[in-house]
């Protein structure tokens, strides 16, 4: 009986350790880039404050081993411009130099959920990736 407990003991150790590195690095980055990003959500009247955005699920956060931002529903381009602008100009002051991926599709949040999600076929209509190295690094 001893022998069980060890091995449930041991494979709950190994299990945690392998997830305690899982996608929390940058949360904090992330924060300091996604009101900025909102900000060009209301500008551009995708929605109209900063309750709406979140209400329509617009713009997520996302774990990673990165800053991760998806956005659902955008479809014009000079919104996708204007987000792509404030991340090359802003991102690394923002997120502390962290390496950052931004996802534009062009379907809500919703539309991207189910059977596509899970093949992989919700592809996005646009990706920015930076890759900076944070001072940690």
């Amino acid at each position: 009986m001893n022998k069980i407990i060890f091995y449930k003991l041991l494979i709950l150790s190994a299990v945690t350790f392998l997830l305690s590195g899982c996608g929390e690095a940058y949360r904090g980055a992330a924060s300091g880039l996604m009101p900025r990003l909102q900000k060009v959500l209301i500008q551009y009247h995708v929605c109209e404050n900063d309750q709406d955005c979140r209400n329509k699920d617009v713009m997520l956060g996302e774990h990673g081993n990165r800053v991760n931002i998806n956005f659902y529903g955008i479809k014009d381009e000079k919104i996708v411009s204007a987000i792509f602008k404030v991340v090359v100009d802003e991102g690394a002051t923002l997120t502390g130099n962290a390496p950052i991926t931004v996802r534009v599709f062009t379907k809500s949040k919703s539309e991207n959920l189910g059977v596509k999600a899970t093949f992989g076929l919700n592809t996005p209509a646009f990706q920015l990736d930076i890759n900076n190295k944070s001072p940690n690094n």
